[in-house]
């Protein structure tokens, strides 16, 4: 037994290590190649004394979502799935419907992974926007999140934009 565990702790950390390259290059994937859009905000603007500066997102399609399963007892919103949404030509996604299962959608739609641990809680993964102490009021002028999505309903915040879809660059 002692003889495998130098090998056992290798492979483990060779494991690990395989994963996190993976889910980098996965990431750094939809960066580059993935498809811009824009999702309505309805912001809240906490501070955290661990963490720093950072705005707390909430999106408005989780507004809809809670309207339109929140009063209807006969449909109940799934745990996890993919939100289908509808890009217009400027890029700005509006819900469209929820789907348990990903498929392939036109070039003015697109998925993205949700969670929901209840129903006025609808998460997409990028509920957070950190940014340096002292810029906060940059950012008081967000009215969209940017996001980067692939073709899976993976989905990457890369940055805030104002009303008129500007991205909001913070201060060097």
């Amino acid at each position: 037994m002692l003889k495998f565990k130098p090998l056992f702790i290798v492979l483990n950390l060779g494991l690990v290590l395989g994963y996190f390259t993976w889910a980098t290059f996965s990431k750094e994937n939809i960066l580059h190649q993935g498809k811009t859009l824009y999702l309505p905000l309805a912001p809240v603007d906490p501070r955290s004394l661990m963490q720093g500066d950072y705005m707390r997102l909430r999106y408005s399609i989780s507004d809809t979502i809670s309207q339109v399963y929140g009063y209807n007892d006969s449909i109940k919103l799934p745990k996890r799935g993919y939100l289908q949404l509808a890009i217009d030509q400027r890029g700005v996604a509006e819900f469209d419907s929820v789907l348990t299962m990903a498929k392939q959608v036109g070039p003015n739609m697109a998925l993205v992974n949700y969670t929901a641990p209840s129903l006025w809680n609808v998460n997409i993964g990028a509920e957070s926007y950190f940014f340096q102490e002292g810029q906060a009021s940059l950012f008081d002028s967000a009215c969209y999140g940017v996001l980067k999505i692939d073709g899976h309903g993976h989905s990457v915040l890369v940055g805030l934009a104002d009303r008129h879809l500007r991205v909001i660059k913070p201060k060097p």
